[in-house]
This record gives structure tokens, sequence and C-alpha cells, in this order.
């Protein structure tokens, strides 16, 4: 069996909150159609969690999607697992909902959520881009 991080020639997808919920079946469903996967999660016992239910064909990395230096980490250690090939797919999974009419929420819950929903994704496309990028041009791989 090989690993998401040794797969010659699979195509890759990223996932943000890929350690739980919708994240989690989506990078499960991806490494099943034979994807390398690479994801963030926000517990190590999530990450330990998906490795088992994806027969290691899925590499979680803790990490804070609105801690922008830590999302420009993960994605540069994706993209050096991925080398010249590139990233395929980025899938911004990660959010967070505060439910509530607004005159009752407070500034701060409506802060957070943009943090994460918006600013998070952003900070995410713009460290993955290249990596996409390289994907798109790399018109010798199969599938393409």
């Amino acid at each position: 069996m090989t690993t998401a991080g040794t797969t010659p020639g699979a195509r890759s997808a990223a996932i943000t909150g890929a350690g739980s919920g919708l994240g989690r079946q989506i990078a499960i469903g991806f490494a099943d159609k034979g994807y390398r996967v690479f994801g963030t999660a926000r517990k190590p016992e999530e990450i330990e969690e998906v490795h088992r239910a994806a027969h290691g064909l899925v590499q979680l990395a803790v990490c804070d999607i609105t801690d922008e230096e830590a999302v420009r980490g993960w994605a540069k250690d994706t993209s050096d697992a991925l080398g010249e090939a590139g990233l395929d797919v980025l899938v911004n999974n990660a959010g967070i909902l505060t439910p509530g009419p607004l005159e009752v929420l407070s500034i701060e819950a409506i802060r957070r959520e943009f943090e994460v929903n918006v600013f998070g994704s952003l900070a995410t496309i713009n460290a993955l881009l290249p990596a996409l990028r390289r994907a798109r041009g790399a018109s010798s791989r199969s599938g393409r």
C-alpha cells in the first residue's frame, strides 16, 4: 500500500478542516479515488483517526487557518511534498457558524467567523496558488 506522500503520478488535493465532519469525508473520498490528500485538522487526535480511517492515504497537519504564518507553513510543506507536479484541487472546507440574530451576537463572535470563513480561506488560496498553477502547467500528466 502506498501513502499520500509516495504515490507517484497521482492527482492531488488539499482540504482544510479535514479532521472531522464533511472535510473528513471529502478527504477520505479523494483518497479512495487515488488522490494524494493533504489537509488541516484542529487536533492531533483527528489526524490519527483520519489516518486510520483512510488507511494511511491522507496526510493531515494541525493548522489554525486564522494564523497566516501557520497556513504558509502548511502550504509550503504540502507544496514541497508535491514538487513540480503541483496541486490539482483545493477544498476550503474549514469554517464555523455563529447562529443567531445579529442583534444578539457579539462583534467578537462575528469577527471570529470572518477570520475563519473569509480571511482563513483567502490565506489558504494565496498560500497554495503557486502549487495550483504548477499543476495546470503540467501538461504531460495523465488525465489532462
